[in-house]
């Protein structure tokens, strides 16, 4: 591998505890009983709007309108724009990591799910020094992971042709994405999900510690 493409949420952040203040946070606002942060791990993954849904009672889903949960998204989207840097913290090795690879001469882009703001601003606050060729979160009009249009789209534009790419994530959203793009996959174990779910995913190598990262990086010639 030459280049590496990282999910950011549960594979190089860990971010659950401000997502769930926001999204218990807007449950609070409406009445509605709030989730230990735990449960977050299972909401999160397919994107801002999804998440709410699970977040919601399920009775208060199916007699909603499209334009009420898009209020409540809304409500939850100002909540954690507010709060996405208070306790968010990459995992350990990770910044260590990143910056070796970077010194060896890899290729690093983020890919995530998460709105763009706080995609950038997350990975501008925590990784200012790491080089990365693209930072991408959730766009209008581009599809959300597993598509594979935004990770090509990435890879086409920095040069990079996906067979020399891995992506990194920690979960099958994450796996998806890479056999649909034609990247090689590579699960975490630390993540939200567990390794259970991206062995199952179909990930070609699973890491215990980011500083195994660089076991698959391979020089260009």
């Amino acid at each position: 591998m030459r280049a590496f493409l990282f999910d950011l949420d549960g594979t190089l952040v860990d971010t659950l505890e401000d997502i769930a203040a926001a999204c218990n946070g807007m449950l609070r606002q409406l009445g509605f009983v709030q989730h230990p942060v735990a449960a977050y791990r299972h909401f999160v993954g397919n994107g801002f709007t999804v998440m709410i849904q699970k977040a919601l009672p399920a009775g208060v889903v199916a007699q909603s309108s499209t334009e009420q949960i898009e209020r409540y998204v809304a409500l939850a989207r100002s909540l954690y724009a507010a709060c996405y840097l208070q306790q968010s913290r990459p995992y350990p090795q990770v910044h260590e990591s990143l910056r070796e690879l970077a010194r060896r001469g890899a290729l690093l882009g983020v890919l995530s799910n998460k709105p763009q703001p706080q995609t950038a601003g997350l990975v501008a606050a925590l990784f200012p020094d790491i080089p990365f060729f693209a930072v991408r979160g959730a766009v209008a009009g581009v599809p959300l992971k597993p598509d594979p249009t935004a990770a090509l789209d990435l890879l086409q534009q920095a040069g990079i042709a996906p067979q020399h790419c891995a992506f990194v994530g920690d979960s099958a959203v994450d796996i998806h994405t890479a056999l649909a793009a034609g990247l090689c996959p590579v699960g975490v174990s630390w993540g939200f999900r567990g390794l259970q779910e991206v062995l199952d995913a179909g990930a070609q190598h699973c890491v215990h510690c980011a500083s195994q990262w660089l076991g698959l990086y391979t020089e260009a010639k």
